[in-house]
């Protein structure tokens, strides 16, 4: 693939610039001036009346299905959930399960696994009211039409703390149009709500919480469809999830709406995933925002068509306590919103406000693996399946950005990691300011921090000194468009994807237009003008700035107003298509329920 040694740069070149850029972090996560709520809350979002019931045709408005009082076989609403979900009289009750007095802290688990057993398609099954406990995985397989629901979402609340051999808290496998909602799993061992292989998923106003809060020895994924089609996640909440709160991975057909994440590493995460509608959410205090990312060597090799729209991402300052080598554990506090490597994203009419590295990230894979020899060989046969380390046509337009980049520092900014963090390897590239940061100036505000103004071992002061609101690796456009390190002809005749290996103009790959300053004269003075900061040049013309070593360019840490046209990355893109999702027969989305919605006509 045209790659030696000669073209090879020194990993701490790489290493150190889109770190220092990319990854310039507090590991602090002082969100008290950000507002932060103190004890975790179960209180999730409040939205409209529930989506359509089990059998009824209505539900497309928004009614619970049987507005008679009926469903369509003829039974009776016995009553209604805290969404307004009808459950009715022919419903499977874990309750008439239970041999004993079913009060709050009752274990419940024999009870549940019995209605499933007489569970059969096109039923629901009904959790009690109240607050239980669970000692093993709730698991249902191969079911069509079914529906599991609790009472509420602070009404029915399971408990999996004492659950010692669950690692999915409840479980769905392989079924067709299952609805999972109105309950809420605390303390779920490593997975909250998972569906895996279905096609067809409702989850709705529904939680998955640790409410000690964010801590390293929590489960990884709160609420997460993986492997899957037409998903609706909506009027959910997740809260403490030690990777990601939300998590939609290897699907496809995808709308993420009306959700909260707090308090996660992630709070929203669309990974390798094809055609998904983020919009509506609500991510505060987590690591990161919303993230979206393509990473090599999953069965599912890429994703794109995400579109990211009408969110509110807000004080996502919180510790990342993720482990250190794995790659959300690389995700910076104090990001909005991070995109790596995923092709054919629009980020768009978001509002982001104190953030306290940067309100938007996009970086290629190379912020993950800067050994160019990988990709010619552990990376070959995915590249193949079409997953690709850069990401093109990325367009990101008429967002509001307020109070971002005034508090970046922690462990990324010392002169060393002594001692290595818990869990790190020793020789695991270091991303720091000495393992790689070397000449490398951030021209930030007035005194610039340079490698050798920085305090020995301490902390680098970055008072005064702003990161961009916006932060584009620049590299992977250097790299695919400047130099043939991926032009390999084997690569390009057998890959499936070959327009994510194909050389592009700048147009084609980040777009910036009417992105919006929306800081206040008062904050003005703190914050200054938003910018993109390039850590890396983009063309040869950028390249001779500093030079170029090995084929490679040195990093320039350009910025630029994001304001107007005379800023690199002023263009425009054609806009993505709607993502419509099938369920039960009738259409979600921006094509579907959501047509005459605010969000989808922006």
């Amino acid at each position: 693939m045209g790659y030696n040694k000669a073209n090879d740069w020194k990993k701490s070149l790489l290493v150190a610039a889109v770190s220092g850029a990319l990854m310039l972090t507090g590991c602090a996560g002082e969100d008290g001036e950000d507002g932060a709520q103190g004890s975790s809350g179960l209180q999730g979002p409040v939205g409209p009346t529930g989506p359509q019931g089990p059998t009824g045709d209505n539900g497309q408005d928004g009614e619970s299905s049987g507005g008679t009082g009926e469903n369509g076989s003829g039974a009776s609403a016995f009553a209604y959930t805290t969404s307004d979900y009808a459950i009715y009289s022919d419903s499977i009750f874990v309750a008439d399960y239970f041999d004993g007095d079913l009060s709050d802290g009752a274990d419940i688990t024999d009870a549940i696994n019995m209605a499933i057993f007489d569970l059969q398609d096109g039923q629901t099954i009904v959790l009690p009211q109240g607050n239980f406990k669970v000692s093993d995985t709730i698991l249902i397989q191969d079911m069509e039409d079914v529906t599991f629901t609790g009472y509420g979402i602070n009404e029915t609340q399971l408990s999996f703390k004492e659950a010692t051999a669950a690692e999915d808290a409840v479980r769905f496998e392989g079924c067709k149009d299952v609805e999972i909602r109105d309950f809420t799993v605390l303390d779920p061992k490593k997975n909250g709500i998972k569906v895996k292989g279905s096609d067809g998923v409702l989850m709705a106003y529904t939680g998955a919480v640790w409410p000690e809060g964010l801590k390293s020895d929590n489960g990884a994924y709160g609420l997460y469809p993986v492997s899957s089609s037409n998903i609706i996640m909506e009027y959910n909440y997740s809260y403490g999830s030690a990777d990601a709160g939300i998590y939609v991975g290897q699907s496809n057909n995808v709308v993420v709406r009306h959700n909260v994440a707090r308090m996660n590493v992630a709070g929203i995460e669309i990974e390798n995933t094809m055609n998904a509608d983020v919009y509506k959410n609500l991510a505060i205090e987590n690591t990161g925002g919303i993230l979206v990312f393509d990473l090599p060597g999953l069965e599912q090799a890429y994703g794109g068509n995400v579109r990211v729209f009408d969110n509110e991402m807000i004080a996502n300052n919180t510790e990342n306590v993720a482990p250190f080598t794995s790659t959300v554990g690389l995700v910076p506090p104090g990001t909005g919103f991070l995109n790596l490597a995923t092709s054919g994203v629009e980020v768009y009419h978001n509002y982001f406000r104190d953030n306290k590295t940067s309100a938007m990230e996009f970086a290629s894979y190379f912020l993950v693996q800067d050994d160019f020899s990988k990709y010619e060989n552990d990376y070959l046969a995915t590249m193949i399946q079409g997953w690709s380390p850069n990401y093109k046509l990325n367009y990101v337009h008429d967002n509001v950005i307020e109070r971002s980049g005034a508090d970046w520092a922690g462990l990324l900014l010392q002169a060393e990691i002594v001692p290595l963090p818990a869990g790190v390897p020793e020789g695991t590239p270091q991303f720091t300011i000495a393992n790689g940061f070397t000449g490398l100036t951030l021209e930030l505000v007035a005194d610039p921090i340079t490698f050798e103004s920085m305090p020995t071992g301490g902390v680098v002061d970055n008072t005064g000194k702003l990161m961009p609101a916006i932060l584009f690796d620049g590299i992977g456009q250097f790299v695919f468009t400047q130099t043939d390190l991926f032009q390999d002809e084997q690569l390009l005749a057998l890959t499936a994807n070959k327009d994510a290996f194909t050389a592009y103009e700048r147009e084609d790959g980040l777009c910036l237009q009417n992105n919006i300053d929306g800081n206040s004269a008062a904050s003005h003075g703190e914050f200054g003008d938003a910018k993109i900061g390039t850590v890396f040049p983009v063309d040869m013309a950028g390249a001779a700035v500093k030079g170029i070593s090995g084929g490679l360019p040195a990093p320039v840490f350009a910025l630029d107003n994001i304001h107007g046209d005379a800023h690199p990355y002023a263009c425009t893109q054609e806009r993505l298509s709607p993502t419509t999702v099938t369920f039960r027969g009738m259409k979600y989305g921006c094509n579907g329920d959501d047509q005459t919605a605010f969000s989808c006509n922006l």
